[in-house]
Protein backbone atom coordinates (compact mmCIF):
# COMPACT_ATOMS: atom_id res chain seq x y z
CA UNK A 1 0.00 0.00 0.00
CA UNK A 2 2.82 2.38 0.88
CA UNK A 3 4.46 1.74 -2.51
CA UNK A 4 1.18 2.40 -4.35
CA UNK A 5 0.62 5.59 -2.37
CA UNK A 6 4.13 6.78 -3.21
CA UNK A 7 3.47 6.03 -6.88
CA UNK A 8 0.28 8.07 -6.84
CA UNK A 9 2.11 11.01 -5.26
CA UNK A 10 4.91 10.72 -7.83
CA UNK A 11 2.49 10.66 -10.77
CA UNK A 12 0.58 13.69 -9.51
CA UNK A 13 3.79 15.55 -8.77
CA UNK A 14 4.78 14.91 -12.40
CA UNK A 15 1.38 16.16 -13.52
CA UNK A 16 1.97 19.33 -11.51
CA UNK A 17 5.46 19.74 -12.97
CA UNK A 18 4.40 19.07 -16.58
CA UNK A 19 1.44 21.41 -16.25
CA UNK A 20 3.74 24.14 -14.98
CA UNK A 21 6.21 23.59 -17.82
CA UNK A 22 3.47 23.53 -20.43
CA UNK A 23 1.89 26.61 -18.89
CA UNK A 24 5.17 28.46 -19.04
CA UNK A 25 5.78 27.44 -22.66
CA UNK A 26 2.32 28.53 -23.82
CA UNK A 27 2.38 31.72 -21.78
CA UNK A 28 5.63 32.67 -23.44
CA UNK A 29 3.92 32.43 -26.84
CA UNK A 30 0.41 33.71 -26.29
CA UNK A 31 -0.58 34.71 -22.76
CA UNK A 32 0.28 35.33 -19.13
CA UNK A 33 2.00 33.21 -16.51
CA UNK A 34 1.59 33.69 -12.76
CA UNK A 35 2.87 31.81 -9.71
CA UNK A 36 2.00 32.24 -6.02
CA UNK A 37 3.61 31.02 -2.82
CA UNK A 38 1.52 31.21 0.36
CA UNK A 39 2.59 30.55 3.95
CA UNK A 40 1.12 31.03 7.40
CA UNK A 41 2.63 29.89 10.73
CA UNK A 42 1.16 30.16 14.24
CA UNK A 43 3.04 29.00 17.34
CA UNK A 44 2.12 29.44 21.02
CA UNK A 45 4.05 28.44 24.13
CA UNK A 46 3.38 28.59 27.85
CA UNK A 47 0.41 26.82 29.41
CA UNK A 48 -0.38 25.36 25.97
CA UNK A 49 2.11 24.57 23.21
CA UNK A 50 0.49 24.64 19.77
CA UNK A 51 1.80 24.92 16.24
CA UNK A 52 -0.09 25.43 12.99
CA UNK A 53 1.23 25.62 9.44
CA UNK A 54 -0.63 26.44 6.22
CA UNK A 55 1.17 26.45 2.88
CA UNK A 56 0.31 26.58 -0.81
CA UNK A 57 2.13 26.88 -4.12
CA UNK A 58 0.25 27.44 -7.37
CA UNK A 59 1.06 28.21 -10.97
CA UNK A 60 -1.30 29.22 -13.76
CA UNK A 61 -1.21 30.41 -17.35
CA UNK A 62 -3.89 31.87 -19.57
CA UNK A 63 -3.91 32.34 -23.29
CA UNK A 64 -6.42 33.01 -26.04
CA UNK A 65 -8.00 29.53 -25.83
CA UNK A 66 -6.47 27.64 -22.90
CA UNK A 67 -6.13 28.18 -19.18
CA UNK A 68 -4.00 25.83 -17.03
CA UNK A 69 -3.45 25.76 -13.28
CA UNK A 70 -1.78 23.44 -10.80
CA UNK A 71 -1.33 23.70 -7.06
CA UNK A 72 0.09 22.02 -3.99
CA UNK A 73 -1.35 22.89 -0.57
CA UNK A 74 -1.03 21.55 2.94
CA UNK A 75 -2.25 22.11 6.50
CA UNK A 76 -0.59 20.85 9.67
CA UNK A 77 -1.47 21.47 13.33
CA UNK A 78 -0.33 20.00 16.65
CA UNK A 79 -0.52 20.62 20.37
CA UNK A 80 1.92 19.70 23.11
CA UNK A 81 0.99 16.02 23.00
CA UNK A 82 -0.11 15.04 19.48
CA UNK A 83 -0.73 15.99 15.87
CA UNK A 84 -4.26 17.34 15.44
CA UNK A 85 -4.41 17.99 11.67
CA UNK A 86 -2.39 16.86 8.68
CA UNK A 87 -3.69 17.36 5.13
CA UNK A 88 -1.96 17.46 1.72
CA UNK A 89 -3.66 18.17 -1.62
CA UNK A 90 -2.11 18.11 -5.10
CA UNK A 91 -4.28 19.20 -8.03
CA UNK A 92 -4.30 20.30 -11.65
CA UNK A 93 -7.00 21.82 -13.87
CA UNK A 94 -7.21 22.64 -17.58
CA UNK A 95 -9.85 24.81 -19.25
CA UNK A 96 -10.61 25.22 -22.94
CA UNK A 97 -12.44 28.45 -23.80
CA UNK A 98 -15.32 27.83 -26.20
CA UNK A 99 -16.34 31.48 -26.15
CA UNK A 100 -15.84 34.55 -24.00
CA UNK A 101 -18.10 33.04 -21.30
CA UNK A 102 -18.22 29.26 -21.98
CA UNK A 103 -15.49 26.70 -21.31
CA UNK A 104 -14.81 22.98 -20.91
CA UNK A 105 -12.63 21.71 -18.07
CA UNK A 106 -10.85 18.65 -16.69
CA UNK A 107 -9.43 18.25 -13.17
CA UNK A 108 -7.26 15.75 -11.32
CA UNK A 109 -6.75 15.87 -7.54
CA UNK A 110 -4.99 13.81 -4.86
CA UNK A 111 -5.94 14.19 -1.19
CA UNK A 112 -3.99 12.78 1.76
CA UNK A 113 -5.77 13.66 5.01
CA UNK A 114 -4.63 11.77 8.09
CA UNK A 115 -7.80 12.58 10.05
CA UNK A 116 -10.42 12.04 7.32
CA UNK A 117 -10.77 8.30 7.94
CA UNK A 118 -9.19 7.63 4.54
CA UNK A 119 -5.55 6.93 3.74
CA UNK A 120 -5.91 8.93 0.52
CA UNK A 121 -8.35 9.85 -2.23
CA UNK A 122 -7.96 10.44 -5.99
CA UNK A 123 -10.66 12.41 -7.82
CA UNK A 124 -10.91 13.08 -11.57
CA UNK A 125 -13.69 15.18 -13.12
CA UNK A 126 -14.57 16.84 -16.44
CA UNK A 127 -17.41 19.05 -17.60
CA UNK A 128 -18.71 22.43 -18.72
CA UNK A 129 -18.48 25.87 -17.16
CA UNK A 130 -19.95 29.32 -17.76
CA UNK A 131 -18.83 32.75 -16.62
CA UNK A 132 -21.62 35.11 -15.59
CA UNK A 133 -21.62 38.96 -15.62
CA UNK A 134 -17.85 39.29 -16.00
CA UNK A 135 -16.77 42.84 -15.20
CA UNK A 136 -13.96 44.75 -13.57
CA UNK A 137 -15.72 44.39 -10.21
CA UNK A 138 -17.31 40.93 -10.07
CA UNK A 139 -17.07 37.51 -11.72
CA UNK A 140 -19.08 34.33 -11.12
CA UNK A 141 -18.02 30.98 -12.61
CA UNK A 142 -20.45 28.05 -12.40
CA UNK A 143 -19.35 24.60 -13.58
CA UNK A 144 -20.36 20.97 -13.37
CA UNK A 145 -19.84 17.51 -14.79
CA UNK A 146 -19.24 13.83 -14.06
CA UNK A 147 -16.20 12.28 -12.40
CA UNK A 148 -14.67 9.31 -10.62
CA UNK A 149 -13.53 9.03 -6.98
CA UNK A 150 -11.20 6.37 -5.61
CA UNK A 151 -10.80 6.21 -1.82
CA UNK A 152 -8.42 4.08 0.21
CA UNK A 153 -9.42 3.51 3.83
CA UNK A 154 -6.94 3.20 6.69
CA UNK A 155 -7.98 -0.43 7.24
CA UNK A 156 -7.00 -1.33 3.65
CA UNK A 157 -10.56 -1.15 2.33
CA UNK A 158 -11.31 0.68 -0.93
CA UNK A 159 -14.25 2.64 -2.33
CA UNK A 160 -14.88 3.38 -6.00
CA UNK A 161 -17.59 5.82 -6.91
CA UNK A 162 -18.93 7.61 -9.98
CA UNK A 163 -19.71 11.17 -8.92
CA UNK A 164 -21.22 14.41 -10.15
CA UNK A 165 -19.34 17.61 -9.37
CA UNK A 166 -20.71 21.13 -9.19
CA UNK A 167 -18.86 24.31 -8.25
CA UNK A 168 -19.33 28.07 -8.08
CA UNK A 169 -16.48 30.59 -7.78
CA UNK A 170 -17.43 34.19 -6.97
CA UNK A 171 -14.85 36.98 -7.03
CA UNK A 172 -15.54 40.54 -5.89
CA UNK A 173 -12.81 43.11 -6.34
CA UNK A 174 -13.58 45.50 -3.50
CA UNK A 175 -10.85 47.96 -4.47
CA UNK A 176 -7.58 48.10 -6.34
CA UNK A 177 -5.86 46.27 -3.48
CA UNK A 178 -8.60 44.07 -1.89
CA UNK A 179 -10.47 41.06 -3.30
CA UNK A 180 -13.08 38.81 -1.71
CA UNK A 181 -13.48 35.26 -3.06
CA UNK A 182 -16.03 32.55 -2.24
CA UNK A 183 -15.61 29.04 -3.67
CA UNK A 184 -18.27 26.38 -3.09
CA UNK A 185 -18.10 22.84 -4.48
CA UNK A 186 -19.99 19.57 -4.08
CA UNK A 187 -18.97 16.09 -5.20
CA UNK A 188 -21.87 13.66 -4.89
CA UNK A 189 -21.97 9.90 -5.43
CA UNK A 190 -23.65 6.79 -4.03
CA UNK A 191 -21.01 6.62 -1.29
CA UNK A 192 -21.63 10.10 0.00
CA UNK A 193 -21.22 13.81 -0.71
CA UNK A 194 -18.26 16.08 -0.06
CA UNK A 195 -19.21 19.75 0.31
CA UNK A 196 -16.55 22.44 0.65
CA UNK A 197 -16.75 26.20 1.11
CA UNK A 198 -13.70 28.49 1.08
CA UNK A 199 -14.18 32.20 1.81
CA UNK A 200 -11.12 34.43 1.60
CA UNK A 201 -10.14 38.09 1.67
CA UNK A 202 -6.92 39.09 -0.06
CA UNK A 203 -5.43 42.50 0.77
CA UNK A 204 -2.45 43.52 -1.34
CA UNK A 205 0.46 45.13 0.52
CA UNK A 206 2.53 45.92 -2.56
CA UNK A 207 2.87 44.65 -6.14
CA UNK A 208 4.15 41.22 -5.01
CA UNK A 209 3.03 40.72 -1.41
CA UNK A 210 -0.47 40.31 0.04
CA UNK A 211 -2.13 39.34 3.32
CA UNK A 212 -4.84 36.67 3.00
CA UNK A 213 -7.48 35.63 5.54
CA UNK A 214 -9.52 32.50 4.79
CA UNK A 215 -12.16 30.28 6.36
CA UNK A 216 -12.69 26.74 5.05
CA UNK A 217 -15.55 24.36 5.87
CA UNK A 218 -15.37 20.77 4.59
CA UNK A 219 -18.31 18.38 5.18
CA UNK A 220 -18.46 14.66 4.32
CA UNK A 221 -21.92 13.11 4.58
CA UNK A 222 -20.48 9.59 4.87
CA UNK A 223 -17.26 8.89 6.77
CA UNK A 224 -15.63 5.85 8.42
CA UNK A 225 -16.53 5.09 12.02
CA UNK A 226 -15.14 7.44 14.73
CA UNK A 227 -14.49 10.20 12.18
CA UNK A 228 -16.10 13.64 12.33
CA UNK A 229 -18.10 14.72 9.30
CA UNK A 230 -17.16 18.41 9.36
CA UNK A 231 -13.74 20.12 9.48
CA UNK A 232 -13.04 23.85 9.59
CA UNK A 233 -9.79 25.76 9.09
CA UNK A 234 -9.22 29.45 9.75
CA UNK A 235 -5.97 30.78 8.32
CA UNK A 236 -4.03 34.03 7.97
CA UNK A 237 -1.21 33.78 5.42
CA UNK A 238 1.23 35.88 3.47
CA UNK A 239 1.00 35.48 -0.32
CA UNK A 240 3.93 36.23 -2.62
CA UNK A 241 3.15 36.57 -6.34
CA UNK A 242 5.89 36.29 -8.94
Amino acid sequence: MHMFKTSVMTILALVLYCTACYAGERAGREGSLEAEAELGIVSTTGNTDTQSLNGRFSISSEGARWRHEADLKGHYASDSSKTTAQRLVVGAKTEYKRSEVDYSFATLRYEDDRFSGYDYRVIATAGYGRRFFPSKATTLNVEGGPGYRYSREHEDGTERDVIMRGAAIFEWRLSGSATFTEEVSIEAGERGKVIESVASLNARINSNLALKTSYTVRHNTKVPQDTRKTDTVTAVTLVYTF
